[in-house]
């Protein structure tokens, strides 16, 4: 009978020792999680616009990088009789006159 009472006991250190193992999981996990540094700005990953600097004719699906000399470039899209469409190509200087 003695036999069994020590066996009793031991089911207790096996659920205590469950109960801090998944304590010790739940702890590190939730370190891990909170743990991470916030990103600074070295880290943060910048994204760039890849059009620029091209001159864009969305309707086409065409870009194109104009010549150094003829900055700020845009276009207008329309139509005319007889065309399957019109571009239309101005400085930002020149369509803010019209």
């Amino acid at each position: 009978m003695k036999l069994k009472e020590k066996q009793f006991g031991f089911t207790y250190v096996v659920i205590i020792l469950g109960v801090v193992l998944i304590g010790a999981i739940g702890f590190l996990a939730w370190r891990m999680l909170n743990g991470t540094a916030p990103p600074t700005e070295n880290t943060k990953h910048v994204v760039s616009d890849p059009n620029a600097g091209y001159v864009v004719i969305k309707e086409w699906g065409v870009r194109f990088k104009p010549i150094q000399s003829l900055s700020n470039i845009v276009y207008t899209a329309g139509e005319l009789p007889g065309t399957d469409g019109v571009a239309v190509f101005s400085t930002e200087a020149l369509a803010s006159d019209y």
